[in-house]
């Protein structure tokens, strides 16, 4: 468990590291991995942290279920931000292990973000859902469309979308369902330098499609000068809209 550079959240907590490209926003058409946990992964293996002697080979650590629960100060928990919960090499009961871990540490927010959603909905029936936890699923382009329509039939009673890579503009969403979407330009890990390009008329309209529906908007990250920033400012204002009246540690004070 540890602080975390990702903006949207306070910490990572990482029961499960290591994961499998399968789609778009894994790796870019050139062959190149433009991963962050993939990044993440190797360069902790390489200082030595044990946790990470298998690099990005998929692994479970149940010592790290217990972490939360030390921490009483209630906080926004970035759910295996360096792995994928239902990645398919994931047991059942360790996915149940997770939960009940997340269900006993209620003062908490739990943000469970997935490529997999359609194990997510398979397992949907048994896991124990509660308003602390939340669903995501990754849609960097309109080819993932149906992440989304699968992500509505998901039991969690609030809904997120991240949408970084932002790696094309999307046609006019039915956000039905959903609390918060996020979006960000990629960024070449390692580095502040972008990756595959992203318009900010595509973050623009994804901005205006949930001012329409009343849904919290987070502008996590975009190009300025030929270089990757956190939370710019889009047309005058920084977008870090959270469900529920949440407030981060980070923009606290």
């Amino acid at each position: 468990m540890s602080k975390t550079i990702i903006a949207w959240a306070d910490h990572s907590w990482n029961p499960c590291t290591g994961c499998d490209p399968v789609s778009m926003a894994c790796i870019d058409p050139a062959g190149r991995a433009g991963c962050y946990a993939r990044y993440t992964c190797g360069w902790l293996h390489r200082v030595g942290q044990e946790k990470y002697r298998n690099n990005f080979k998929f692994t479970t650590h149940p010592y790290a279920l217990a972490e939360p629960g030390k921490r009483k100060k209630p906080t926004i928990y970035f759910v295996n931000s360096v792995s994928d919960t239902f990645h398919e090499k994931a047991p059942l009961e360790f996915i149940q292990e997770i939960f009940r871990a997340m269900n006993s540490s209620p003062q908490h927010r739990f943000l469970v973000l997935t490529k997999r959603v359609e194990r997510m909905l398979q397992l949907d029936s048994q896991l124990p859902w509660a308003p602390h936890i939340w669903a995501g699923v990754t849609v960097e382009h309109p080819d993932y469309l149906h992440r989304l329509e699968l992500l509505r039939q998901v039991s969690s009673p609030t809904r997120f979308i991240s949408m970084e890579p932002l790696l094309a503009p999307m046609p006019q969403l039915d956000l039905s369902g959903v609390s918060m979407v996020i979006v960000g330009c990629e960024k070449t890990p390692g580095t502040k330098r972008p990756g595959r390009p992203m318009e900010e008329e595509w973050v623009r309209q994804l901005r205006d499609m949930c001012l329409e529906q009343g849904v919290a908007f987070f502008y996590k990250q975009g190009v300025r000068n030929g270089k990757v920033v956190e939370t710019p400012e889009l047309d005058g204002q920084k977008w870090v809209q959270m469900p529920e009246g949440i407030v981060l540690e980070k923009n606290q004070g």
